[in-house]
């Protein structure tokens, strides 16, 4: 099969975002037989990010008139995933794709307008439930008729696709309910993302290449800069426990803040970095903590199980179906949620033998969870369909 994978993703987007993830299994379904193009925002000429630039000002304005600040905040955002949908459409036909896979449901719907010719399309769900509501989190403020807008439109994409993928059970349901549907599509699917695969360098090695002291503690955290993560909880957990911590945040966007709260606490120290691999990281540090208010899944909880890492995890969206027991859990409210993460941080620095146990069983977790092949595999399956002709067939 000749496939298409389509993301609206930048080159920083892919250190922490969907392409992390989705690199193996592309590279699986290759060595599947299959011929794989990968087309993100990188891939658009000078001249239409120019032109989607302009365009983005005008509607910009225009939808800020019409719906207040959430319509200008949406006018970008549609307009940037409609240019990648007709774009994606455009190399469809260039390259006879049988399968064309858009990593987001409005993208969708600019691949439909574009008319992207008689192939295979589907959409995955990357949020936990509606993408319509995971751009709310995002920060967009939706009116109550913008939202239900938003909310159908997604609907009619998803019905008319040939296939729907959400990372996980829980996801899959939670899409139903977002989108007041009775229950998901008979095409809805639950594919997970791929075992990750870390080479892990020794923690003494990996202390010694990040200049980390072999007898400090060390916190993790990995993620974007963004309300959703909630990493300004997690900081202020720190300060509240008083003790020496170096708290490492892995993610790009505004630290400012954040640094800014560390400052209260004359024993934290805060380093904020945007790397490629997070592998000697995981390797060096003590202790993972995921502070996010939802995950569709949680790569970065995985690859920490995977590394042998203890960890501690908000239980909201997909985590707990995801990290099972191999992870500690705390309750994902607001209210609380640095003294949650204080308590659990700090039962685990002074509980060796606790920390140990957690690790084992996180590790165990990973080792089970389906490699790139699998899951190469069972997406192969999707996409051929059932009783489906693809011309130009692996």
């Amino acid at each position: 099969m000749r496939i298409l994978h389509v993301t609206r993703e930048h080159g920083s987007d892919r250190r922490y975002g969907i392409g992390r993830s989705l690199a193996p299994v592309l590279a699986a379904l290759e060595a599947r037989g299959h011929a794989v193009r990968y087309l993100t925002q990188e891939d658009q000429t000078a001249r239409s990010r120019a032109a989607q630039q302009r365009w983005t000002q005008r509607f910009a304005r225009l939808g800020e008139r019409c719906f207040g600040p959430a319509g200008g905040v949406l006018a970008a955002v549609w307009l940037e995933r409609l240019n990648m949908g007709r774009l994606a459409a455009r190399v469809a036909r260039q390259m006879q794709a049988d399968v064309v896979h858009l990593h987001d449901p409005w993208m969708a719907w600019g691949f439909r307008l574009a008319r992207g010719g008689p192939v295979r399309w589907g959409v995955s769900e990357h949020g936990f439930g509606a993408y319509t509501d995971a751009v709310g989190e995002e920060g967009v403020p939706y009116r109550p008729g913008l939202l239900r807008w938003h909310r159908r439109q997604e609907a009619r994409v998803l019905a008319a696709a040939g296939f729907v993928i959400c990372p996980t059970q829980s996801a899959r349901a939670q899409l139903a309910r977002d989108l007041a549907l009775p229950a998901p599509g008979a095409h809805w699917q639950a594919v997970p993302h791929a075992r990750p695969v870390l080479p892990l360098p020794t923690r003494a090695a990996a202390r010694q290449a990040l200049g980390w002291a072999t007898e400090s503690t060390q916190l993790l955290a990995i993620g974007r800069i963004n309300p959703v993560k909630r990493f300004d909880a997690l900081v202020r957990a720190c300060v509240q426990m008083n003790r020496p911590l170096h708290l490492t945040l892995l993610g790009e966007g505004d630290a400012a803040p954040l640094h800014a709260l560390a400052a209260q606490g004359a024993q934290l120290r805060l380093t904020v970095a945007a790397v490629d691999d997070v592998a000697p990281y995981l390797a060096a540090a003590d202790l993972y903590i995921s502070s996010s208010r939802n995950e569709s899944f949680g790569i970065a909880n995985l690859e920490a199980l995977a590394a042998g890492l203890p960890a501690v995890c908000t239980a909201v969206g997909s985590v707990p179906e995801v990290v099972g027991a191999g992870a500690l859990l705390v309750s994902g409210a607001d209210a609380d949620l640095s003294a949650g993460l204080a308590q659990a941080i700090a039962g685990l620095l002074d509980d060796p033998g606790r920390r140990q146990r957690l690790s084992d069983v996180g590790r165990q977790r990973a080792q089970a969870w389906p490699d790139a092949d699998a899951v190469a595999a069972r997406l192969e399956a999707i996409y051929r369909g059932p009783g489906e002709a693809l011309h130009g067939g692996a």
